[in-house]
């Protein structure tokens, strides 16, 4: 850890704070927009069919003061995690980047496919899981890419949890064919307190560089998982910076204190694997996982119950100055 950190963090929030309180209300609340994207059944789906939009995603666009009168800008789209984005973490994370000059889009795969709040939190994830969020990364990459505002060169991905499963997962070459349909590639991937579960036949990336951060109290990651998944991105040509920050667990960013969840299931132990043909099976059970419903009856055979999650300060200071490093290297 940086000695300076603690200070920092202290400057960071009363910047973010004060840059914020300046922002004009849209630019708080983000713009509703939307876009053509593919609601697709499990990775069954997202690899068959001819890649026609069928459905469309809403987002909220955050832009910089300025935005379109000016040189273009950079962008990162931002996925939710399982709990949906009704926490506002992408909304907090979408005032900062455009607090600093950073455009965003927050991009809501529940809300988008008829599963919100209200709904059961695994019946949500029978109808919305990770490949429909890869579907909606993807579409909005070509949607950011049509505006006069944003450098269609300098845009990249990040997510948290579950959305930083489709964050690194978007990464792999295999997948991104099948969810793009398109030679347009992220120019950055940043995985927020990722689980590191999914892993591939084929381990060539697009060549993006990816960012992994991680927090050394959360239960839920599994190290030798993750430390497989950076080797393996490594090997397909994707340059990865792993960041592990001290006394975080999962969910730093959110608004709630640190607590324990004893009966909380996560998905660590469960190993998925993409074939090369586009098929999904886990490891663990040899149980295929081809829809939406299969992934989530199948995670329930490899489970672990039982970690924490919460906010910490230091963490979320930390993790957003790894972030806007990671976009001036990469994006600017």
């Amino acid at each position: 850890m940086r000695p300076w950190l603690p200070l920092a963090a202290l400057l960071t929030i009363a910047a973010l704070a004060a840059a914020v309180a300046f922002l004009p209300a849209c630019a708080q609340d983000g713009a509703p927009v939307s876009f053509p994207t593919r609601d697709v059944d499990g990775l069954s789906g997202l690899f068959g069919g001819d890649g026609a939009a069928n459905a469309e995603t809403s987002a909220r666009l955050f832009t910089p003061e300025g935005f379109g009168a000016g040189a273009p800008v950079p962008a990162m789209v931002i996925l939710h995690g399982s709990g949906g984005e009704w926490s506002g973490r992408g909304q907090r994370h979408g005032q900062f980047l455009a607090a600093h000059g950073i455009a965003a889009l927050v991009v809501d795969t529940f809300e988008s496919r008829g599963q919100g709040r209200d709904v059961p939190y695994l019946d949500r994830l029978r109808v919305a899981n990770v490949p429909d969020q890869i579907s909606d990364a993807y579409a909005a990459l070509a949607y950011l890419r049509t505006l006069p505002g944003i450098d269609p060169e300098r845009i990249g991905v990040m997510g948290y949890s579950m959305g930083g499963v489709s964050t690194y997962a978007a990464a792999f070459e295999q997948i991104a064919e099948a969810a793009g349909r398109a030679p347009e590639r992220f120019g950055l991937h940043v995985a927020f307190y990722a689980p590191c579960f999914l892993e591939t036949a084929l381990p060539r990336t697009t060549g993006a560089p990816v960012v992994a951060i991680w927090g050394d109290a959360d239960e839920s990651i599994h190290h030798d998982q993750c430390a497989r998944l950076v080797a393996s991105l490594q090997a397909g040509g994707s340059p990865v910076a792993v960041h592990w920050l001290a006394g975080a667990a999962h969910g730093w960013n959110r608004t709630g204190d640190m607590r324990f969840f004893p009966s909380l299931p996560h998905g660590s132990p469960c190993r998925f694997r993409v074939g090369g043909d586009g098929t999904l099976v886990e490891a663990l059970t040899g149980r295929p996982a081809a829809t939406d419903s299969q992934l989530i009856e199948v995670m329930a055979q490899c489970t672990a119950t039982g970690y924490t999650i919460g906010r910490h300060e230091q963490a979320d200071a930390e993790a957003n100055q790894i972030l806007l490093d990671a976009i001036a290297e990469y994006l600017q």
